[in-house]
C-alpha cells in the first residue's frame, strides 16, 4: 500500500463506549487561496461517509467552507445565535456580556482556530489571580461549549478548551 494523493483522506472505525460503531475520514487540504483545512466526516457506514467526505472535500475546494478563517468574536455570535433558540434572552444577554467584558478585548479579533490552549489558560488564570473565581469557570465553560459545537460542525477536530478544567472552588 502507497502513500496516499493529496485530498484522499484516512479512514478508521471508532468503536464508541455505548458500543455502537462510527467510521470517520479526514484529511488536511490546501486550499486555492493558500491555506490549510481539515476536512472530516463521521457516519454510520464506509459508503456513507466516503459520500460526505467528497462533499465536503468539493465544498472545501470551491471555497464554500470558509468558516475555518472566522475571528473569535464572529464564531461566538453565530454560536449564539444557535443558541438563542435553546436558552431565554437574559441568559444570552449574559453569555454576550462575559464574551464582551473578558474574552473579545483580548482574543476577539484573533482567527479562532489559531488561539491555543495555554493562551486561553493564561486568560483564566488572570480571572482566578483577581479573585473573580466563579466568572472564570463561566468564561471556560462557554468557550468549551462554542468550541464542542464547532467540532461538532467539522470546523475543527479538536477543540483547545477539552483539556481546561474547572477550578475547584476553596471550601469555607
Amino acid at each position: 500500500m502507497g502513500r496516499r494523493r493529496p485530498g484522499e483522506g484516512t479512514i478508521w472505525k471508532e468503536i464508541r463506549p455505548n458500543g455502537s460503531i462510527r467510521f470517520r475520514m479526514r484529511t488536511k487540504l490546501r486550499l486555492p487561496d493558500g491555506t490549510m483545512e481539515i476536512v472530516t466526516a463521521s457516519a454510520k457506514t464506509q459508503a456513507e461517509v466516503r459520500q460526505k467526505f467528497e462533499e465536503k472535500v468539493q465544498l472545501a475546494r470551491r471555497g464554500a467552507s470558509n468558516q475555518s478563517r472566522l475571528t473569535l468574536e464572529e464564531r461566538c455570535e453565530q454560536w449564539l445565535e444557535e443558541k438563542r433558540f435553546e436558552v431565554s434572552a437574559k441568559t444570552l444577554d449574559g453569555y454576550r456580556k462575559q464574551f464582551r467584558n473578558h474574552v473579545y478585548p483580548i482574543f476577539g479579533r484573533r482567527i479562532f482556530t489559531e488561539i491555543s490552549t495555554p493562551e486561553f489558560q493564561s486568560l483564566l488564570m488572570g480571572l482566578r489571580a483577581s479573585g473573580r473565581m466563579s466568572t472564570a469557570d463561566r468564561v471556560r465553560s462557554l468557550l468549551k461549549q462554542m468550541y464542542s459545537h464547532a467540532v461538532r460542525d467539522g470546523l475543527i477536530t479538536i477543540s483547545p478548551m477539552s483539556e481546561l478544567k474547572a477550578q475547584r472552588k476553596a471550601k469555607r
